[in-house]
């Protein structure tokens, strides 16, 4: 099976666990105190999106729907946070731990490596900063508390559209250089090897 196959399948495996992972914390209540706001955020957005489905795309300009947007966020915030350090737990301290593996990389007999054949724990959260996309949910946090409900929709959607394009170009860098090798890897001086 070729390196980048089991690079991606990999990382599919990952991306389960870990949203399966962050889905039973979410519903830990003490790790979420505002869980019921959350619900009714939920339900109040979702209206409003079933709305925009519908062909009503002009909802998005109105101040009901940006309230709505925000709110959403604002009260995941803990889950957001939780998020983040269940990635960084399982990305970097799990992986180092188990000899640059995760599950996913486990099951297809790959590992980070380098040359230096010791990965710092700087090097590995960096590595999972830019690979997750840590970075720009972090700045979606820092925005909440940055800009009213009227701005901040635009700015969470300009900060998730440059997210989708890094994402996008280090996918297609791993898939199309020759050596495989994504922007993390170019940046911690990595890369993913066969056990």
């Amino acid at each position: 099976m070729n390196i980048t196959i089991k690079r991606i399948s990999a990382y599919i495996i990952d991306y389960i666990f870990i949203v399966l992972l962050i889905t039973l914390i979410s519903q830990i209540r003490f790790l979420n105190p505002n869980y019921d706001e959350y619900v009714s955020a939920y339900n109040d957005y979702y209206d409003y999106y079933e709305e925009i489905l519908d062909n009503n795309i002009s909802i998005i300009d109105t101040k009901e729907f940006k309230i709505a947007y925000y709110n959403l966020d604002k009260y995941s915030i803990s889950i957001s946070i939780s998020s983040i350090i269940v990635y960084l737990l399982y990305f970097v301290g799990f992986q180092k731990w188990n000899n640059y593996q995760t599950l996913g990389k486990k099951v297809f007999n790959i590992k980070i490596s380098s040359k230096s054949n010791n990965i710092s724990w700087g090097k590995l959260t960096i590595r999972s900063i830019i690979l997750y996309n840590i970075f720009f949910e972090i700045l979606s946090i820092l925005a909440l508390f940055i800009f009213k409900e009227n701005n901040y929709l635009y700015v969470n959607i300009a900060i998730s559209i440059i997210a989708s394009i890094v994402f996008y170009i280090n996918v297609f860098m791993i898939i199309l250089s020759k050596k495989h090798l994504g922007l993390h890897d170019i940046i911690c001086k990595t890369e993913i090897k066969e056990v």
